[in-house]
């Protein structure tokens, strides 16, 4: 439980603190809802409104098709004045994996620039995402993508590799599939 709870505010931190930088990688065209759908949280700042809720946009059948059950699924929102990180959890059956997506008006850059030493540009899906692998969490494997309005991170927690060691090619095994179901699903009508 306290791992959980220490995680929970690792990610939420992974999202929350900006850092500004100049490059900017492909954004993903994330399609803006259909109906007058508002943000589910507003924030004071002049970022942009955050159009993409993981809890409410993905669903069962895409969580299900990525392997996690969707009886699992959490919200792990961060709602602040200055920033707006609406996230989710979902788990694997068995329990092997824990991921979380956040959909937060912090931009990729913000991120890269935070994380700089641990990240790498991969391609996923026909776009450029930032690969994280911090070496204090060695049972993790995070891709940032940019988005219209700031960015999606998703961090995956393999409990098989809790006792670390492992390479990042361990840690982020079959991650892209993942990603790409996700990014998919992302730019689906709603």
């Amino acid at each position: 439980m306290i791992r959980s709870v220490l995680r929970a505010g690792a990610i939420a931190a992974l999202a929350s603190l900006p850092i500004a930088c100049s490059s900017t990688p492909d954004a993903v065209d994330i399609e803006t809802p259909t109906t007058t759908e508002a943000p589910r949280h507003v924030d004071m700042s002049d970022r942009p409104h955050v159009t993409f809720d993981p809890c409410h946009h993905l669903g069962d059948e895409v969580m299900r098709s990525a392997g996690y059950d969707p009886g699992t699924k959490e919200s792990t929102d961060f709602l602040a004045d200055s920033y707006t990180t609406l996230g989710c959890m979902w788990k694997t059956d068995p329990r092997q994996y824990r991921i979380t997506v956040l959909s937060s008006n912090f931009t990729a850059d913000e991120q890269r620039e935070r994380f700089s030493e641990h990240t790498t540009s991969i391609p996923v899906a026909g776009s450029e995402a930032i690969r994280l692998i911090d070496p204090d969490m060695p049972d993790e494997c995070a891709d940032i993508v940019a988005t219209e309005f700031g960015a999606v991170l998703i961090n995956r927690l393999d409990q098989n590799l809790m006792t670390g060691g492992a390479t990042p090619e361990q840690r982020c095994a079959g991650m892209d599939e993942t990603v790409e179901i996700i990014l998919d699903a992302m730019n689906a009508p709603r």
